[in-house]
Order: structure tokens, then sequence, then C-alpha cells
């Protein structure tokens, strides 16, 4: 048996791993608040991570004007948490997912556009549902009543959203890839024609690339205007002597000296 501080040491300390264990699954899901020192009681269904494989929630809570504007306000609120987690979602999936050149001002006009959503809040409204409401007395700093909702969207509505925006980014980053390389090629041959528009002859003719053979002029010499020896008698005789750099004594050049002094 043992003690009862003991036992009692043993208690808390079981009673403190099962807590850490139960905030750890629920994560940002679980609260911690006392009632008496807020005014008013949150309801349990509030902030509730839910089965994210099958919903996606968010959620809003006012206490703006009376009740039917504190809870318009709160879905509000709601609609624009659940587009700030659409647009978060968006920069890390373009961070592990899209390839894009940074030194391209278009393409990172592009990946903005994709990040920002525009038109995300009415996709929203369209496609969301107020899941909960409920309106709760608040009794501290004074008498009014806090609206809490509930906004739900259908996790393959999300998927099929966000499949088409990035299929729609990845096609826009491809076309204006194409263009930078044609404008980057078009730029090239300007260059190269204001290089070659320096040069003393000028530039090339119409249609010539840089890499191609360079046209043959437009009038070629006649062959009968060319003065050609009229036969091998008309060419000059080499002078006579020994073959520069033979030896006397022998040596890799002196049995060519001998012929060529045969020959004579």
């Amino acid at each position: 048996m043992l003690d009862p501080i003991t036992a009692l040491i043993l208690k808390v300390v079981a009673s403190a791993c099962v807590k850490f264990y139960l905030s750890s699954l629920l994560g940002a899901g679980q609260l911690a608040y006392d009632s008496g020192e807020l005014g008013y009681k949150i309801p349990k269904w509030y902030m509730n991570p839910g089965r994210v494989s099958k919903t996606f929630y968010s959620y809003g809570t006012s206490v703006s004007g009376d009740e039917f504007e504190s809870l318009e306000d709160a879905r509000r609120r709601a609609i624009d948490q659940m587009a700030q987690h659409i647009r978060l979602s968006n920069r890390a999936i373009v961070e592990k997912q899209v390839r894009y050149d940074a030194n391209s001002v278009k393409q990172r006009r592009l990946i903005e556009l994709f990040v920002r959503g525009d038109g995300l809040e009415q996709f929203i409204r369209m496609n969301a549902k107020l899941d909960k409401k409920q309106l709760v007395r608040v009794t501290m700093p004074r008498d009014d009543m806090r609206a809490f909702v509930r906004m739900d969207m259908k996790a393959k509505t999300y998927i099929a959203y966000q499949s088409k925006s990035l299929n729609a980014l990845k096609t826009r980053l491809m076309q204006q890839k194409t263009d930078d390389i044609l404008d980057e090629m078009q730029a090239e041959l300007a260059a190269w024609e204001k290089e070659a528009a320096a040069l003393p002859g000028g530039l090339p003719p119409s249609g010539f690339k840089p890499g191609e053979i360079a046209p043959l002029p437009a009038e070629m010499p006649d062959a009968d205007s060319l003065e050609l020896p009229s036969s091998p008698a008309d060419l000059p005789s080499p002078a006579a002597g020994p073959v520069p750099g033979a030896a006397t004594g022998g040596g890799p050049w002196s049995d060519m000296e001998k012929e060529l002094n045969d020959a004579k």
C-alpha cells in the first residue's frame, strides 16, 4: 500500500500527463478560460477544429450593435478568417510546388495574384454555409449580447477550387516563361544587329541571321580577266643552293640535298 502523500503525488502527475496528451491532440482548438473572468461563456463547439478531412471550419464572434448586427458582423469575421486560411495555404503551395523565376517581374506578379486570391471572399459566401450560431449573454464589463458563428465549407469544394486555381497559375506561368524566352532572344538579336551596324561593312543583307555563312558578293570577278601563267615555263624557278638546314656531314637532310643536286 502507498502512503497518502505518495498516492497524491502520483495522482497529480498522472492528471498532468493526461491533460498534456489531450492538449497536444486538440492543439489550438483547446481553449482555456474562466467564464467568470470573461463575463460570458464560450459555446463548446466554438473553435473546435472538427474533422478537417471532410469539412473546413472558420469562426467569428462580435458584440457589434444589436443581436442581428452582432450575428452579421461575426459571420463577416468568419468569412475573413476562412479567406486568410486559404491565402496562407496558397503561399505554402507556391513555396513547395511552384517553380518560377524570381527575377521575372511578370512571373512574380502572377504569384502575387495567386496568393492574394481576388474574389476569394465572394467564393466563400457562395460555397460556405453558416453551420452554427449562438448568442451569449455578457455580464462584464456591461450587460450585452455576444454572437458566435461557425462557417462550414466542404473539403471537396475547397480542394476543387484550389486545384483549379493552381492549374490556372501553372498555365499562365508556362506562357509567361515562353514569352520571357522570346523577349530575351529578341533582345540578343537587337544587340547583335546594333553591334554589326557599327562594323565598317554595316549591317548584313536582310534575312541574314547570326551564325550563318556570309553571302557571296553580288558581282564576282570574271575568270578571263584573271592573269594566270600560260605554261609551267612561265613559273619562276627556285633559287639554286643548298637546302636550308642541310648538314655537310650527313644527317637527315644530306640525301635529299644530293637528290636535288643530281636533278639539275
